[in-house]
Order: C-alpha cells, then sequence, then structure tokens
C-alpha cells in the first residue's frame, strides 16, 4: 500500500544545526536554552523546543498538501502536552496512531514533551493486533480530531489502556 510521503521534522545532533544555507546554529541553539532548565542536548523534548524557539517563522513540518513554522508547530505540541498531562496518568505509555500527516509528528513530538514513554501503532494494523500492542503495553491511546484545514478542533486519550 503506499501512503505517501511522510512529514517529518529533522533534529540535526549537537554540533551540525545548519540551516539550508549552510549556516551553523549552534550558537542560537544554545542562546536558546541558556538559563533555561532544559539543555539542547538532553532530551528530544528539550532539543525540539529549542529548536523550534530559534527558528520561530520557518518552515518546521511540510506534506505535499501543508506546511505550518516552528512557531505554530511548538504551539500546537506544546497545548497537546498539556492535554496528555492532563489526561494520562503518570508514566503511562502514550500510543500514536502514525499517518503521513503533520498531526502524527505534533503527537509524536507532543507525548515526549509531556515526558511520556511513546508507543507507535500503525492504522492498518489487524484490529486484534493493534489490541494486543496497547494491552501489552498499557498505552493510552491518543486520537486527534481535526478540521478540514487541519487546525485541531480537540486533541485528547480516548481510549484507556485496555485491563
Amino acid at each position: 500500500m503506499n501512503r505517501g510521503p511522510l512529514a517529518t521534522v529533522v533534529i540535526p545532533p549537537p554540533g551540525e544545526f545548519e540551516d539550508m544555507t549552510g549556516e551553523n546554529h549552534q550558537e542560537d541553539l544554545a542562546s536558546a536554552t541558556a538559563g533555561s532548565s532544559e539543555s539542547a542536548e538532553t532530551t528530544v523534548a528539550a532539543r525540539w523546543r529549542a529548536i523550534a524557539r530559534s527558528r520561530g517563522d520557518s518552515a518546521a513540518l511540510r506534506t505535499p498538501e501543508h506546511s505550518i513554522t516552528f512557531a505554530e508547530a511548538a504551539r500546537r505540541v506544546e497545548d497537546l502536552a498539556r492535554a496528555i498531562l492532563d489526561t494520562v496518568p503518570t508514566d503511562s505509555p502514550v500510543a500514536v496512531e502514525i499517518e503521513s500527516d503533520i498531526d502524527s509528528v505534533i503527537s509524536m513530538l507532543a507525548v515526549w514533551c509531556a515526558g511520556r514513554p511513546l508507543v507507535l501503532v500503525e492504522p492498518v494494523l489487524p484490529k486484534d493486533r493493534r489490541t494486543n500492542i496497547l494491552e501489552l503495553s498499557g498505552a493510552h491511546l491518543l486520537t486527534p480530531a481535526t478540521a478540514v484545514d487541519h487546525e485541531p478542533l480537540e486533541t485528547h486519550a480516548i481510549e484507556p489502556a485496555p485491563r
């Protein structure tokens, strides 16, 4: 099955934070995390937040149909991370159905920013296999509800971990 190109975020390793012009932005990354309890090199969430702050209005995510900036992506990630913190018990994994879209990337980043373990679920899995993965992992399934223009109407964990 051809699912089309994936939407992705490329977060370079430390020392290789360059834009398409070849400019090195390691100093921007360092200044973005200065005075913060987050180090740009400690977690995916910290690196994402530092890069998003330093890149602002630059394109962060692109699919053939849509594009959003780092600022918009960061806002959506933080909103969803707060919703995860409000609805999913501490230390519980969160499952995300991975599609070829911006919402999937936002969801993955939000799980990491909420400090929760991430379980990726292929949406085309047979129902019994999917249920087995959720039961074994104890993950709460995160399901985004989006409008036609891909602006989130609401996103929340709707399926608690199976028991």
